[in-house]
């Protein structure tokens, strides 16, 4: 279930004018979740919000069905901003895992305009079998995702 509050939350980045959206998830990202979270992150897209930072931080299950909500989005991302400049990633805010210095600085805007923070061990799990972190950068909690815009 997402939260509904904070998922609207949209924090705007002091002195870089970079401004992502954060969609808090609940603790279960499966079937009944994943439509109305699809419809958060196209709304976002539509406002014109270049990046994407799912809190993960409650996050304990997540099917898969919760993770094609992520590579959806990343398409939506790409489609959406595939013109638009990308805003150089500094490198002194290290992603989570051992794949993600690749993707950190890969050039493809849908990898870098998704973000995930947060990620409990047990959904890391899920997210290195199905190869996810190869595409997704994940950071410790969303200040570190945030920084890395700067």
């Amino acid at each position: 279930m997402i939260d509904e509050t904070s998922a609207a939350t949209a924090a705007l980045q002091s002195g870089s004018g970079v401004s992502p959206a954060i969609i808090r998830l609940g603790r279960v990202l499966d079937e009944q979740s994943a439509e109305g979270l699809m419809n958060q992150v196209r709304e976002r897209a539509e406002c014109g919000l270049p990046y994407l930072i799912f809190d993960c931080t409650h996050l304990e299950y997540i099917t898969s069905f919760g993770l094609s909500v992520f590579l959806r989005a990343r398409k939506i991302m790409r489609e959406k901003f595939s013109d638009s400049a990308e805003i150089p990633l500094h490198t002194d805010s290290n992603p989570v895992g051992s794949n993600e210095e690749k993707t950190h600085g890969a050039a493809d805007p849908g990898s870098t305009r998704i973000r995930l923070a947060g990620v409990q061990p047990n959904v890391m799990g899920i997210l290195r079998i199905a190869c996810l972190l190869q595409i997704l950068p994940v950071y410790h909690d969303v200040e570190s995702a945030q920084a890395n815009l700067l």
